[in-house]
């Protein structure tokens, strides 16, 4: 696996305008005439982005890497979020080719799968990478991609029932945290990662589901849901559901 900076941290930062909403900052690293296709339809032009990222309401986590030479894959966790109650929904899987030139993303096509993207490109596992990230140095919680040595859980993003570290946005951690706290009957939807999930439970009981096996988890019990295999769980109990979850 190679290490790659200038196109690669271009994309970074487009993910990361996205995801935290910063859409004028979004549309500074596209050309003016940026290409722009997707499952639902094609077009030219920075503004179409734009209104494409502030109507979809979505949220993208890059997982990993791909790159040869100006053409970037990113295999990415697609979450979109409820235009009503602002919770984001369970995560999918998505992948998205960037071509990028002169610091600007000229090219910008999203797929449903990884291999779709990977194919579009005529690339394969060869052509992962490792971003390059600086160390930390100031602290803007929820905002920046760095932090203190400590902060509190609070100060993180909230979604639905959960408080969310993103740990690409945060010294470029490898592994993202989902600190869920539902009352009765809340959990998410059937869904599958690209990656193993940890589930560790701190209070209340929750019904998992992974795979074909079906049971229960109280305070104190751990559960693995391997990558690729559907799973699910939902609060079971009479009180509330407390519980870690890493990606």
């Amino acid at each position: 696996m190679t290490q790659h900076g200038s196109e690669l941290a271009v994309v970074r930062s487009w993910h990361e305008a996205l995801n935290k909403g910063d859409f004028d900052g979004l549309i500074t690293l596209l050309h003016d005439d940026v290409e722009f296709s997707g499952p639902r339809g094609s077009g030219h032009g920075a503004p179409m982005v734009r209104d494409w990222a502030q109507r979809a309401g979505i949220t993208l986590e890059p997982m990993r890497w791909f790159q040869r030479d100006e053409d970037l894959v990113v295999a990415q966790q697609a979450r979109w979020r409820d235009p009503e109650t602002g919770a984001l929904g369970s995560p999918l899987e998505a992948a998205s080719t960037f071509h990028v030139r002169d610091g600007l993303v000229q090219r910008l096509v999203r797929y449903d799968t990884l291999q779709e993207a990977l194919t579009a490109l005529d690339m394969d596992d060869s052509s992962e990478v490792q971003p390059v990230v600086a160390a930390p140095s100031t602290c803007r919680l929820g905002e920046a991609t760095a932090l203190s040595p400590a902060f509190a859980v609070e100060e993180l993003p909230y979604a639905g029932n959960s408080h969310e570290l993103e740990g690409y946005l945060h010294a470029g951690a490898g592994a993202s945290v989902i600190l869920f706290n539902g009352p009765p009957g809340s959990g998410p939807k059937l869904h599958h990662h690209p990656y193993a999930e940890i589930f560790i439970v701190q209070e209340g009981k929750a019904a998992f589901t992974v795979g074909d096996a079906t049971f229960e988890m109280t305070a104190g019990q751990i559960a693995v849901a391997p990558e690729n295999v559907p799973h699910k769980f939902v609060n079971s109990g009479d009180g509330p559901l407390r519980q870690i979850d890493i990606h």
